[in-house]
């Protein structure tokens, strides 16, 4: 499967939430979240893969489908906008943690702390600065899989779609 995720995400006082891109098998969906409401924006591709149905994807392309992030349709793709949820999910430690190696990851000094088990990975953390995550590199069967932290308190807005391209999964249910 492959995979990429280019996110902003924003936690602690005032709105939380982020915003950005999840790519899966070449399929592109935009993601939003703003508090409890998520948005997932797709074409006719990532909608006919996601919801194997052709006449939705056609529905849906373009469209903001609009949910609660509790709302098991989208739970499995908004979680990228929650940074907790997203590190725990991540980065599981249900074999221990070691420390690991060190690296420099954008011109940044890393210290590594490794996670054994099947989710096995080590998680690059900056010794200079605030000790930030920089990179998580996967091991065992995910082996091949990078995530890169930056642009730490780089400022973003995050404002609802256009109602006019909103489709809320609320009123499917009704």
């Amino acid at each position: 499967v492959l995979f990429a995720v280019d996110m902003q995400i924003k936690g602690g006082p005032g709105t939380t939430g982020g915003k950005g891109k999840l790519t899966v098998n070449h399929n592109t969906a935009e993601l939003l979240r703003i508090g409890k409401d998520a948005y997932v924006k797709g074409d006719a591709d990532f909608w006919s893969a996601t919801t194997g149905n052709a006449a939705a994807a056609e529905l849906l392309k373009g469209k903001y489908l609009k949910g609660s992030t509790d709302d098991p349709r989208l739970k499995g793709i908004v979680f990228f906008t929650d940074a907790d949820f997203f590190a725990k999910t991540m980065f599981k430690t249900e074999g221990g943690l070691t420390k690991g190696g060190r690296r420099t990851i954008g011109g940044i000094e890393a210290i590594g702390v490794d996670s054994s088990g099947e989710d096995a990975a080590t998680l690059y953390v900056a010794t200079t600065g605030e000790p930030r995550p920089l990179q998580l590199v996967s091991k065992g069967d995910a082996a091949g899989g990078n995530l890169d932290f930056f642009e730490y308190d780089k400022p973003f807005a995050l404002k609802p779609p256009p109602t006019d391209l909103v489709i809320d999964t609320s009123k499917l249910d009704e």
